[in-house]
């Protein structure tokens, strides 16, 4: 009879044993697996935000060649305008240049207002004043609106330093992704 009793409290002590490990397993995996899908789920929200980061940049430089066409076409009515006065033109002439110069005002307002929004965005996205990358891009982009705006010029040699430093952000920033998945 304590035979009996022996081997199933045995039994019982070995049950009970291997339910606390596989439970202790379970738990473990169940933690890795959270973390796993943690860092997947910041990755995931890193690369978004590096993507729409990029998309902002992209249109920040495409707003800036809009601004400079705006610029041309106002230079040109300046010269229309210089043209009628020196050739005693109509009223009529002077009224389609006025009206041409109304719209151009207006594109050139809203290009400019373009630009600044987007510039508002960038510094938005990329806040880490501690890393060297966002501060010079920030940098970079007030370079880029002051040569557009005071010379009325495009800034090619600006806007290329600034795609130059974009493209190391967004590299390093990749890195640290495949890092974080290594781990």
């Amino acid at each position: 009879m304590w035979n009996v009793i022996g081997t199933g409290l045995v039994a019982g002590l070995i049950a009970s044993m291997t339910n606390i490990l596989i439970a202790h397993l379970s738990n473990r995996t169940q933690r890795e697996t959270t973390k796993m899908l943690n860092l997947e789920k910041t990755n995931e929200v890193t690369l978004e935000w590096n993507n729409e980061t990029r998309d902002l940049i992209s249109k920040f430089v495409k707003a800036c060649f809009q601004t400079h066409q705006v610029y041309n076409a106002t230079d040109g009515l300046v010269g229309r305008f210089s043209e009628a006065i020196k050739s005693n033109s109509n009223d009529r002439v002077f009224d389609n240049i006025t009206e041409d110069a109304k719209a151009a005002i207006k594109k050139a307002n809203q290009t400019s207002s373009e630009l600044y929004a987007l510039q508002a965005q960038i510094r938005m996205h990329l806040y880490d004043d501690h890393d060297y990358l966002v501060t010079d891009i920030n940098n970079q982009i007030e370079k880029v609106i002051e040569n557009l705006e005071s010379n009325r010029s495009l800034p090619a040699k600006e806007i290329d330093d600034l795609v130059d430093l974009s493209r190391e952000y967004f590299s390093i920033q990749w890195e640290r992704i495949k890092k974080e998945n290594v781990r």
